[in-house]
This record gives structure tokens, C-alpha cells and sequence, in this order.
């Protein structure tokens, strides 16, 4: 309720003309209650947390996109914000009640801003290192694998000629009964 209409209800009042019927009076307590419960919700809406984290990020993607359209253009710049802001809303549709998720797509995220920024000296050298140290080690790591891949083909090849076989056995079989059925007896 505005300040307002409490004037006017308390003008009304001070001059005798509030109704003394009690279920006059109920319906205006009645009224006066829902209007105070919308005036908390929107003040507790207004304070929450969440609400005011949500409108500051808005207000930075609002700075964001201006700042696009002034180096792209209006037309480059909304499509952008547009396919941002609907990639943001269904990935939050996507992962609400799946923690998993949400890590999966924060990881995915912090890797390709990783990949993004350049690597300093030291990462590079980190790299180096580690790639020396696997082109020493690769030939012993090689040749196990290729025995490996060479038995598990072995044995796969042997059990696809066995199953074919059988197939072919069963289909000839198949083939003489339905020959035997069909001559006239």
C-alpha cells in the first residue's frame, strides 16, 4: 500500500466514515495484509543475495555488449549477447539438480579460457621437458602396445571366422529344410 492511500484510509477514518461493519473491517485488514506481504516479497527480492549478484552480472553484460556494439556494431553485437545469453539460460536449465554436470562444463570452460591465454616461458619449458621424456620412454611403452593390439586382433579374427561358420552352417541347414519342405512328397 502507498503512503498515499494510508492517508486517505486514515482521513477517512479520523472523519467517521470507515465502515464499523466487522466484516468491512476484516476485509480491510484482509486487504491490508496482502499488500504488506507484497511490499516484504518485494523488498526481500530486492535485498536477496542472489537477486543482487544477478542484477550486478546483468549490469556487467549490459557494459559488456554496449562495449561490443560500439567495436562491432549494434547487428554483430546483439546476435553475440543473444547466443551468449540463450548458451547461459540452457546451460542452467541443463544442470540444475547434476553437480556432475556443472563441474564438467566449469572445467570445460576453464580449459578453453586456459587455451586462450598464452603459455609463459615457464610452461613451455615445463612442456618441452615433458615431451622429451616421452619420446625416450615411447619405444618402450610401443612395443608392448603393438604386441597387444596384435593378440587381441588375433583373437578377434579367429572368433568372427568361428561365428561365421556357424552362421553359414545354420543358413545351409536352414536352406535344405526349407528345400526338403518344398518338394512335393
Amino acid at each position: 500500500m502507498t503512503t498515499d492511500q494510508y492517508a486517505t484510509r486514515s482521513a477517512a477514518n479520523d472523519r467517521g466514515d470507515a465502515d464499523t461493519d466487522p466484516d468491512a473491517v476484516r476485509r480491510e485488514i484482509d486487504t491490508t495484509r496482502a499488500e504488506l506481504s507484497r511490499d516484504v516479497d518485494a523488498l526481500t527480492d530486492k535485498v536477496s543475495p542472489t537477486r543482487v549478484v544477478g542484477r550486478r552480472v546483468e549490469k556487467v553484460r549490459g557494459a559488456a555488449t554496449s562495449a561490443r556494439s560500439r567495436v562491432m556494431g549494434s547487428g554483430a553485437a546483439s546476435s553475440v549477447s543473444g547466443s551468449t545469453a540463450s548458451a547461459v539460460d540452457s546451460t542452467r536449465r541443463s544442470t540444475e539438480g547434476n553437480p556432475l554436470a556443472a563441474g564438467l562444463i566449469a572445467f570445460g570452460v576453464g580449459w578453453l579460457v586456459s587455451s586462450l591465454v598464452p603459455a609463459t616461458e615457464k610452461e613451455r619449458a615445463a612442456a618441452s621437458t615433458v615431451e622429451e621424456k616421452a619420446r625416450e620412454h615411447s619405444d618402450t611403452i610401443a612395443e608392448p602396445m603393438k604386441e597387444a593390439v596384435g593378440q587381441v586382433t588375433d583373437n578377434l579374427s579367429a572368433s568372427a571366422k568361428d561365428a561365421a561358420d556357424a552362421v553359414k552352417e545354420k543358413a545351409g541347414a536352414a536352406a535344405s529344410e526349407v528345400a526338403q519342405q518344398a518338394k512335393p512328397s
